[in-house]
């Protein structure tokens, strides 16, 4: 996915710091809901006011913690494209790191294993992901998670597919899911070795892959978004307002194997 020239940010990270170059880092970020834009730690915020992925304005108004989701409780984060747009660029959300950025951990996050828990919106016309990019400025290494709500597994009871991309290679894989990933929140990960990557679902291992865009020593953000507008990745803009609920980010740095989370 083509990305913005901007800074990026907004809200997830909670910390266990011990010396980067070995075990360096434990994250979990549960979403609870914060005042302001940036998370209290200060190492996640909300993305905006700018345009980001696919010509989309990225909008802190389409951006928003909440306490409760289905009800269940403990914190959400949920990125919305509006229904109805007709004038570009379109309203989007994300939310990302602010590693790589001045600041707290300026190197980013490198190997190791990263995994959200989501609910992809069950209205067409959007494109909502899980990804780590290069910092800072915005690649030209990335690995997608990507969800297309235009495909035919939307309107299914118990299947769904996930596009999973390596860039610049553009390397890409589409797996097929024994559910529909709008119905219900589920795990999705990778676990990122030099040279290999292995995509996880529901904290099982789901795709391996060796690549050589995965050997490399670069530092990235972790991000998440919502966009829409391309008749090919997503279509859109949708009819209805298009929401998808994220319940937390993990990130463990230098992990050999997919940790029981």
């Amino acid at each position: 996915m083509q990305y913005k020239t901007v800074a990026a940010a907004c809200g997830l990270l909670a910390v266990m710091f011990i010396a980067d170059s070995v075990r360096a880092q434990t994250v979990h970020e549960p979403f609870n809901p914060w005042t302001g834009n940036t998370s209290p730690d200060g190492l996640f915020r909300r993305d905006g006011n700018w345009i980001g992925t696919g010509g989309n304005m990225l909008s802190t108004d389409e951006e928003q913690l909440v306490p409760t989701f289905n009800g269940a409780k403990g914190g959400f984060f949920q990125l919305k494209v509006p229904g109805g747009q007709t004038a570009t660029p379109y309203k989007a959300g994300e939310w990302a790191s602010t590693g790589g950025l001045s600041g707290t951990n300026t190197q980013g996050y490198g190997y190791g294993y990263y995994e959200t828990r989501m609910q992809v919106s069950s209205t067409p016309g959007v494109c909502a992901s899980f990804f780590w990019i290069e910092a800072p400025n915005y690649g030209p290494h990335e690995w997608d998670i990507e969800f297309l709500t235009n495909e035919s597994w939307i309107g299914s009871a118990n299947s769904g597919q996930v596009h999973l991309t390596l860039h610049p290679s553009n390397a890409t894989y589409i797996l097929q899911l024994p559910f529909n990933p709008s119905k219900a929140m589920h795990r999705y990960g990778f676990l990122w070795k030099s040279g290999t990557i292995t995509f996880t679902v529901d904290g099982k291992a789901a795709y391996t892959t060796s690549n050589a865009d995965l050997t490399t020593t670069a530092r990235g953000f972790i991000l998440a978004n919502e966009w829409t507008g391309n008749p090919n990745w997503g279509g859109g803009p949708p009819k209805a307002d298009a929401v998808t609920t994220y319940d937390y980010a993990r990130f463990g740095a230098g992990l050999p194997a997919i940790p029981a989370w």
